[in-house]
């Protein structure tokens, strides 16, 4: 009976699991049918990490891989010594890996990056089909080390920094490493940075790439930062072609300057704490709207408003803030706008689930605040629980997406 159902309907049940990251369910449903194997592989095998490369039987499942982990194990002293000697790059070959479009580093430390070999950024060159690079938590010894693993790529599109670190002064340019001048710098298409509280090296980076094409090729670029670093320094060396842009609003930070050369926002999230957590922003909303962007082209808006720890959700939010804005995005020069979302959420980690009324309530009221927009029926309300914020970049703790799946080898 389930081999009569549409393979469309089967596909979907099993991507409808991968969503919920439940390898166990995954396990099940593969040993339910021999049919269902297949399509269970794919999803079971699209993340896998690195130190799976050397188990002989998981390599029949390469071809599965769509993103591959590059991060320290934990208590687990030989792979940790594999790792750390580039065991793992004779297996890293379009061949082993037809599939494979992302590679995702996380908590590599400066140990990692002692040696660096060549053979490592080779082998990286003739992996074409590599699109996305994640560096999360990584500590470089060298400036030059993270323009090289940039350099190495050359089909980059995708960028996510998180945490990024230079190491200064505990490194020096190793007499194989190319010259600085003859480094590629990849045409981007969407960048999204976590500056570090520690160094401005995510800067420092947005610098080399901008002197690129991709000043002229981004078109999506997300900053975000639950710790109130400034995002002035990245800002200021993009604008035109960008057409989506995500960033926090900050109290004491003026973005004027920096957001006058994004004309052609299309696309534009303004990132809020909750009210009773971080007042100082909300009043800045409203005049951000009026003096700080170019409304022109402007299609769609989001405000993200953020709650970190459980509260009253009425006391997130800044009603009058509301009422301002109701005014300013019913402005002629607002003209292109074709949607607002209002986007009042949590995670689902604190363990909080506040009343479906409550919610219901809050959700009505931002729409009579905001009703000039829902009146023209350009509003779109949510209040919700997610995993994790969208613009958030994985760690070892989080998948990168909802769809996908870390694969380990099984302990000895």
């Amino acid at each position: 009976m389930l081999l009569s159902l549409p393979s469309e309907l089967l596909d979907a049940v099993v991507r409808a699991l991968a969503s919920e990251r439940d390898v166990q369910d995954l396990r099940s449903v593969a040993l339910v049918c021999r049919a269902l194997l297949p399509i269970v592989r794919q999803e079971l095998f699209k993340v896998l990490h690195v130190c799976a490369v050397y188990q002989p039987y998981m390599r029949p499942y390469f071809e599965h891989v769509v993103e591959l982990r590059i991060s320290e194990p934990v208590n687990d002293p030989m792979d940790l010594s594999l790792l750390r000697s580039f065991y793992f790059v004779p297996f890293l070959t379009p061949t082993s890996f037809p599939k494979l479009t992302a590679l995702h580093c996380t908590s590599l430390d400066k140990s990692f990056f002692r040696q660096f070999p060549r053979r490592f950024l080779d082998a990286l060159v003739s992996i074409s089909s590599v699109t996305a690079l994640t560096l999360s938590h990584a500590w470089f010894r060298h400036p030059m080390q993270p323009k090289m693993l940039l350099s190495a790529l050359p089909n980059l599109s995708s960028l996510s920094l998180a945490d990024f670190e230079v190491i200064l002064g505990v490194g020096a340019p190793a007499p194989n490493w190319p010259s600085p001048t003859t480094l590629i710098h990849p045409r981007l298409s969407r960048l999204s940075i976590q500056p570090s509280v520690w160094s401005n090296a995510s800067t420092h980076l947005c610098e080399w790439l901008a002197d690129g094409p991709a000043a002229e090729s981004l078109a999506e670029l997300v900053v975000t930062d639950e710790r109130g670093l400034p995002c002035t320094g990245i800002l200021r060396h993009f604008g035109p072609s960008v057409r989506s842009l995500a960033l926090p609003l900050r109290e004491q930070e003026d973005l004027q300057d920096c957001m006058a050369f994004y004309t052609g926002l299309r696309d534009l999230t303004v990132v809020l704490e909750a009210y009773s957590t971080a007042q100082g922003p909300w009043y800045l909303l409203a005049p951000f709207f009026v003096h700080g962007i170019a409304a022109e082209r402007l299609e769609r808006v989001t405000i993200d408003v953020r709650v970190r720890y459980p509260m009253a959700l009425a006391s997130a939010v800044d009603w009058a803030t509301l009422d301002r804005v109701n005014e300013e995005l019913d402005e002629d020069r607002f003209g292109a706008l074709r949607r607002v979302v209002f986007v009042l959420q949590w995670r689902a980690e604190l363990g909080w689930c506040p009343e479906w009324e409550e919610r219901e309530t809050v959700a009505r009221n931002v729409e009579a605040r905001l009703h000039y927009l829902a009146d023209a029926g350009k509003l779109e309300t949510r209040v919700q629980v997610v995993k994790e914020f969208p613009d958030a970049v994985a760690t070892n703790k989080n998948a990168p997406g909802s769809h996908a799946h870390e694969v380990l080898p099984p302990s000895a």
